[in-house]
């Protein structure tokens, strides 16, 4: 279970501060760690099209996803409330996970370090809601909040193969994160030497046809990854891509 003070962190982390409320919103919606809580659990209850890949990701029953839905929204631990058992398998999915890390990258974060039948093996960043270097900062801030600083994080392209880069700063804020100030943010040190796409085509490799690569970001690391080990698609388990607008100019 998270800590309050962990809690107050992720809610920050999310831009939910107290110094941004009025007199009538803190006495209405409480204090921002809740008001977080809800604005997690309800993206998870009205958005359909996640709820679904998330379930497929997981390969769990519906039980078991309601659970890591609401853990994860009351800052719990999936793992104390559903048994390997319950999820009718006690295999590690192996995961590895290339995001571009707004807020929605974060959630899906989240639900991948709730998930016990899941392992991540790294994250991997690159350019897309922010400057590649603000999503690596935010990727290392939700891995605080979760207390899963151990998990590497490797930094990747900073901007497109083609075109250029667009900015999303009115809806996830120019830093990614709601622009939410973290004095105690973990700093860019903690990033591995590695590059994102080095240890992409490392990581693959050392379990062919075990990693699952999920990606919530442009398909840049992705991209150049393949271009350096054309093999690389035939060894991975599965690939699940976010897959948004493909129109822009």
């Amino acid at each position: 279970m998270l800590s309050e003070e962990s809690a107050l962190r992720l809610a920050a982390v999310f831009g939910a501060q107290k110094s941004r409320q009025s007199e009538s919103s803190r006495h209405l919606l409480g204090p921002p760690a809740v008001c977080m809580a809800v604005i997690i659990r309800n993206v998870a209850l009205t958005s359909h099209v996640f709820s679904c890949s998330v379930r497929r990701l997981f390969a769990a029953d519906r039980r078991c996803f309601q659970s890591v839905r609401g853990s994860v929204a009351a800052g719990k631990h999936y793992s104390s409330s559903v048994s390997h058992s319950e999820t009718g398998s006690t295999m590690s999915k192996k995961l590895l996970f290339d995001a571009d890390c707004g807020v929605d990258d974060a959630q899906a974060i989240m639900l991948a370090l709730a998930a016990p039948n899941v392992e991540l093996l790294g994250i991997t960043c690159v350019h897309g809601n922010t400057t590649v270097e603000n999503v690596c900062k935010n990727t290392l801030r939700v891995l605080q909040a979760c207390n899963k600083l151990q998990i590497p994080v490797f930094k990747g392209a900073a901007k497109p193969i083609l075109g250029n880069s667009i900015s999303v700063g009115d809806f996830h804020g120019e830093d990614g994160l709601g622009d939410a100030p973290d004095p105690n943010a973990p700093g860019l040190d903690l990033l591995q030497k590695e590059g994102a796409v080095s240890a992409i085509i490392r990581i693959v490799n050392e379990n062919p046809g075990e990693v699952s690569l999920v990606a919530t970001a442009p398909l840049t690391n992705l991209a150049l990854a393949v271009r350096m080990d054309p093999s690389l698609p035939s060894k991975l388990r599965g690939l699940y891509i976010m897959g948004g607008n493909t129109e822009c100019q």
